[in-house]
């Protein structure tokens, strides 16, 4: 396990300094829009 990950660890650090940036921010942004959504439902359950 540990050779597999050291063979994969030098492809993801040339690919994956881009990729991770990208899937981070849709991440940051899907957890934003969850987060928004789930403050409204308890706005609108708090105040109504």
């Amino acid at each position: 396990m540990r050779q597999i990950t050291f063979y994969k660890a030098p492809l993801f650090e040339i690919f994956g300094t881009f990729n991770e940036k990208l899937l981070l921010n849709i991440f940051v942004d899907l957890k934003k829009t969850i987060m928004g959504w789930k403050f409204l439902d308890l706005s609108i359950k708090f105040f109504y």
